[in-house]
């Protein structure tokens, strides 16, 4: 293997940049792979050691990034071969925790009979401790799923439960996030899990039938389609058949598309599918598709009536006022329709933007999580994080459209995206918000790009590696985009950056402003900030339960060792924010530990402003370094002064 970890064949990949003109800067970089810059400059080294074996050399210059100077071109492009074919067949002895796990999972699943723990840790390079502590994890994961491990003494362990439960752990766990892509848009990881059953042979029939059909399923719905009915071959051949499967009510074109996919996949894989099969892969179907609508006769449908209660909710508790958006009620309604569905038979279409939305969209999150609540009496089943993501990208893209300044079009854009329209509406507001030059005409999945001649837009950008630009500039950027995307748009855009006005300090009171040395637990510190913020007259006795509140419904950590508690509701009497910054972090929910907590209380006149102190979160995560520094801010003076800094860089910097 060329590459020792995950980590470098990645960071790689990514300096590598077939197609992009731009270089990498270690910050960029590290914001990419979500590690810390001390490491990838570690990794920088390693990477650079390993190219001088391969007739090529790290280059950094300075303000612009790291790329790859080549000296031999026939020794480089026996590296790219090499890595071309690196791993392509079977599962590997996989490296980290997070890997592993996934293993141990598909071994598990996949297992007829029971399997000893011990076998497993050997063939891992594992000692029995940690496989102990993986499989506690493990029965976590499988508790979600309704399913169990069973033990039996002297012969191992082994998961029970149903059969649909089976499949929708297998497809959530082979889908992993941010996985470097293979052949045809795949994960590298995934065709290695689901081997021998091959993914891009499934896309193939997929995208065939479904074009026939004129069925439109947005990119990321039809990845998670044919991860699903990779999983369904899967345990087929491995004796797993759904005999039978509730009905599901389809139209004649949908139960067509579910008959000639069955149908090939039958001739592909020499399987038989009993119609328990053809109406599991119906439920996919119908839960994923981009039904088509007569908006004009959804006034009195109760699903559209319910999406207008909770843009009624956003006005009245937050003051935005997006009643008349002509475009957000039709995208809130046409992501709900087959939502429902999916809730309705506890499926789940992972949401590959989560995080990323938690971290640089909390408005837009925040807003959504209390508005969804609107809606609990037309859909009786809970809400996940992964589908309320989704519809923040909507409500998000509404806030942008409305709450940016306006920009007089110039350059015309064909936008790309292979995260759905969700992704794409936000996407289009954040490029019209910060390019004044840029108007985007149209938006297209990849199927469809790859189907056009030529593309008469000034400029192409896209969230998806593009085979040709056909002709015209293009740039290949994140759905959400970092520092590192947009700069690749300015330089084929603009030459100028915006400044912006800095008046967030005016939230922040000296008085409430702590920095511990101790580690109090959660709860008693989020009630010693609320008691100082009653003390001082801004909150009622009212705010510390709705604080708690709010924390049970979802927790407010932003990642990186940032948490925002705050109520649902705009009581106070002025916006201010309380700070406490840790010298040592606290736990606050299970996956994330906190040095920093901003503890808001937002009075309802001052919400528009709002937008403000959140880009202020955003940009603190964005610059990690600002984030660390936190640490040993001990003076309130000396916390103005980074946040005066942070916004000095955000207001020069393009994203």
């Amino acid at each position: 293997m060329i590459f020792p970890t995950k980590r470098l064949k990645k960071l790689f990949h990514l300096i590598h940049g077939e197609g992009q003109e731009q270089a990498w800067t270690s910050q960029a970089l590290a914001d990419r792979l979500e590690v810390t810059v001390r490491t990838i400059r570690d990794d920088l080294k390693k990477l650079d050691h390993i190219l001088a074996g391969h007739g090529g050399s790290l280059e950094s210059k300075r303000g612009r990034g790291y790329s790859i100077r080549v000296h031999d071109a026939k020794r480089y492009n026996e590296l790219l071969e090499e890595r071309k074919d690196d791993g392509q067949k079977g599962a590997p002895v996989p490296g980290s925790p997070d890997e592993r796990i996934r293993y141990e999972l598909f071994k598990l699943l996949g297992e007829p009979g029971h399997i000893k723990m011990e076998d497993l840790a050997d063939q891992l390079f594992i000692s029995r401790a940690t496989m102990n502590n993986d499989l506690k994890i493990i029965r976590q994961i499988l508790e979600n799923y309704q399913l169990q491990l069973q033990i039996k003494p002297g012969h191992g362990v082994k998961v029970v439960g149903d059969e649909q439960r089976f499949r929708y752990c297998l497809a959530e766990y082979a889908d992993a996030r941010d996985e470097e892509l293979g052949p045809e848009g795949m994960t590298v990881a995934q065709e290695r899990l689901l081997y021998p059953i091959e993914p891009a042979h499934i896309r193939e029939i997929v995208i065939r039938h479904v074009g026939k059909q004129n069925v439109r399923i947005a990119d990321v719905a039809l990845k998670d389609l044919i991860t699903h009915l990779a999983v369904m071959v899967l345990r087929i051949k491995q004796g797993h058949e759904l005999e039978r499967f509730e009905k599901v009510e389809a139209n004649v074109q949908d139960q067509q598309l579910a008959q000639q996919i069955i149908q090939d996949l039958e001739l592909l894989y020499s399987i038989h599918c009993p119609v328990g099969e053809r109406d599991y892969l119906l439920l996919h179907i119908v839960s994923k598709k981009m039904t088509a609508t007569d908006w004009n006769g959804l006034r009195s449908d109760p699903l559209y009536l319910a999406v207008q209660q909770m843009l009624g909710h956003i006005y009245d508790r937050y003051t935005y006022d997006l009643r008349d958006d002509e475009r957000l009620p039709n995208d809130l309604y046409a992501h709900l329709k087959p939502m429902i569905t999916r809730l309705e038979h506890g499926m789940n279409m992972r949401n590959p933007l989560l995080g990323h939305i938690r971290k640089y969209y909390p408005l837009a999150y925040e807003i959504t999580i209390s508005a969804v609540k609107q809606l609990q009496t037309y859909v009786p089943h809970e809400i996940n994080d992964s589908e309320i993501a989704y519809l923040a990208l909507h409500i998000g893209a509404a806030l942008e459209r409305k709450y940016q300044i306006p920009h007089r079009k110039r350059k015309s854009v064909l936008l790309v995206c292979g995260s759905g329209y969700g992704t794409a509406r936000i996407l289009e507001s954040r490029l019209r918000s910060l390019f004044a030059e840029l108007e985007v005409s149209r938006v297209v999945s990849l199927r469809e790009y790859e189907e056009m001649g030529s593309v008469p837009e000034d400029l192409v950008i896209s969230t998806i590696r593009l085979r040709e630009s056909k002709g015209k500039p293009s740039a290949v950027i994140a759905a959400i985009p970092s520092e590192r995307d947009m700069a690749t748009i300015t330089h084929l855009v603009r030459t100028s950056d915006e400044q912006e006005e800095m008046t967030l300090l005016r939230y922040f009171d000296p008085e409430l402003f702590m920095f511990r040395s101790d580690q109090p637990d959660k709860m008693t510190l989020m009630a010693e900030m609320s008691g100082a913020l009653l003390e001082k007259g801004i909150v009622t006795e009212q705010f510390w339960p709705a604080v708690q509140e709010r924390e049970k419904m979802a927790s407010t950590a932003l990642g990186r060792g940032m948490a925002i508690p705050h109520p649902m509701e705009l009581s106070s009497t002025r916006t201010t924010v309380s700070v406490c910054l840790l010298e040592k972090p606290i736990p606050w929910d299970e996956e994330n530990e906190v040095h920093a907590v901003f503890m808001l209380s937002i009075c309802k006149e001052d919400y528009e402003q709002a937008m403000g102190i959140y880009d202020l979160f955003v940009e603190l995560i964005r610059q990690e370094e600002k984030l660390e520094s936190l640490r040993s801010c001990g003076s309130f003076d000396a916390f103005a002064q980074l946040v005066c800094e942070t916004l000095s860089l955000k207001s020069t910097e393009v994203y």
